[in-house]
């Protein structure tokens, strides 16, 4: 959507975004780019909270406000029920609100860090043979990507550093982080934080969002899926973005991200507390393991990997049960239909949750190959259509909604 038609369609109204996440900010950052002024934020979990500046409001007292004075985006994960509920109460698609898709539809990671410090047992770094090993992303090359996408992406919300790689390996990604703040562009950053590193430069940096995963609260069951990772040096560094957050980046968004195993179930109280305490959001939600390209070949009749199959026996959902739910929603869209990963060797991956297919690359260099071509690429991706044909294309959503509302009361 361009700039123009989309302040014409606000007109005179108040504009809320619905969702004081990542993706909240995300919108915030690219309306102030071009103008537009942002009234508050709509949460039903954070309601009473402070974001970005705002005091949170209750979903009903916006609401209430009426279509002819609220226009809203809709930035939250959970976009058709809250969808749902803006017609239910007068508000119409298009006309008096809008869902992130509408003005933004494609999400870019860009892996700046093409390696790991961990070989998670549930992630394909950690139970592939093969995949993306590739070294660091030069800050020459994340410019170009970023004045790209820039130019073919009117209203490019936000850049996500991580995909398959630990972004902090890459010691340029503070240079990044500024300068993709500096076009007025939210900067994502997720890490294991199992490592020692220039923790204060990247925060000084200012990235807007901040995610840490974790599984475990101690080290007997952290340890178990996040191989080679300590605990430790994990509560260490949380200390210390609290502190540096405090001091550089107080409005940087710091959300602990709690994978909800078998094993590691009663450890849930005592992180929340740390979270809690630090001043970090903390979420919990069902484990999944990838890459894709298994659980394709696995509903086809191939046995998973042995790592993945290792994996399999501490998740709460099983890959099975998951595959069917997968299945029997096979009318909805791809969880990653309009996620794209761009390597650190300037290589675009066509799925998020893909990695040893290389019918899946769809450009050697991004760089060299418009948009528009890799939309028609991906729209006749052979890959694509093996992975609906098998119904796994829902795979990971069967996890999406299931863990959230553990350790919310804490």
């Amino acid at each position: 959507m361009e700039a123009e038609v989309f302040s014409a369609l606000i007109g005179g109204r108040k504009l809320y975004v619905w969702g004081s996440g990542h993706f909240g900010t995300s919108i915030y950052y690219a309306m102030a780019r071009i103008g537009i002024d942002v009234s508050g934020f709509v949460d039903t979990n954070k309601a009473g909270h402070e974001f970005l500046g705002f005091n949170v409001m209750k979903p009903d007292d916006i609401l209430a406000q009426g279509k002819d004075n609220i226009f809203i985006i809709i930035s939250a994960f959970f976009t058709d029920e809250i969808s749902k509920i803006c017609e239910a109460n007068g508000f119409c698609h298009s006309n008096d609100y809008l869902t992130h898709a509408d003005i933004n539809p494609y999400y870019f990671e860009v892996d700046v860090a093409g390696c790991c410090n961990l070989r998670c047992i549930t992630c394909p770094r950690g139970n592939s043979p093969a995949g993306p090993e590739v070294g660091m992303m030069s800050f020459a090359s994340y410019e170009k990507v970023l004045d790209k996408l820039l130019r073919e992406v009117p209203l490019l919300s936000d850049i996500q550093f991580y995909s398959w790689g630990e972004p902090l390996l890459n010691p340029k990604l503070p240079q990044m982080i500024s300068h993709t703040v500096s076009k007025g562009i939210a900067a994502a950053v997720s890490s294991n934080l199992s490592l020692k590193c220039s923790l204060e430069t990247v925060v000084k940096a200012s990235p807007t969002w901040f995610r840490v995963s974790l599984s475990g609260a101690d080290d007997d069951t952290y340890s178990v899926i996040h191989r080679l990772g300590d605990l430790s040096l994990v509560i260490e560094n949380l200390r210390q973005l609290s502190v540096l957050r405090a001091k550089f980046a107080p409005e940087m968004f710091v959300e602990v991200n709690y994978h909800l195993y078998k094993h590691n179930l009663g450890g849930v109280a005592n992180m929340a507390k740390l979270c809690k305490d630090l001043g970090f959001v903390f979420r919990t939600n069902y484990a999944y393991t990838d890459p894709l390209d298994a659980i394709i070949d696995y509903a086809g009749g191939i046995p998973l990997p042995p790592k993945m199959e290792e994996g399999r026996q501490y998740l709460l959902l099983g890959i099975d049960e998951a595959i069917e739910l997968s299945q029997q929603s096979g009318l909805h869209d791809c969880v990653s239909e309009n996620r794209f990963v761009i390597h650190s060797d300037l290589s675009l991956r066509r799925c998020t949750h893909l990695y040893n297919n290389k019918s899946s690359i769809l450009a050697e260099n991004f760089l060299e190959i418009p948009l528009d071509e890799i939309f028609f690429r991906a729209n006749n991706c052979e890959v694509c259509r093996i992975c609906r044909r098998h119904g796994v294309h829902r795979f990971h959503f069967a996890y999406a909604d299931k863990g959230i509302e553990v350790g919310s009361e804490l």
